[in-house]
């Protein structure tokens, strides 16, 4: 007596987990739009908070332009220091 085990190729494995995830992304995607829509009349929500992970919570004001959120602007360090709150020190020996 013995247990059948199927097997199944690595390759098959991972271009169905993709798909899958892709697939789940979408559709998770789309509800998040739809519920903004229905919710608050505002099917950029979903955008903006993805956006203000990057840019900071600025992103969600009104007044935020929809066109800075889809050009990447590199950042100095000092830059990003002074965004979030921190000052930049640099010791001169």
């Amino acid at each position: 007596m013995g247990v059948t085990v199927e097997r199944r190729d690595l390759w098959e494995l991972v271009s169905h987990g993709t798909l899958a995830g892709l697939l789940a992304g979408l559709g998770l995607g789309l509800a998040a739009v739809v519920a903004s829509t229905v919710r608050r009349n505002d099917p950029w929500l979903p955008f903006d908070f993805a956006v203000a992970v990057v840019v900071g919570p600025e992103a969600l004001a009104p007044t935020f332009p929809a066109a800075a959120s889809l050009r990447w602007q590199p950042v100095s360090k000092a830059a990003a220091a002074n965004r979030s709150g921190r000052t930049q020190t640099t010791l001169v020996a």
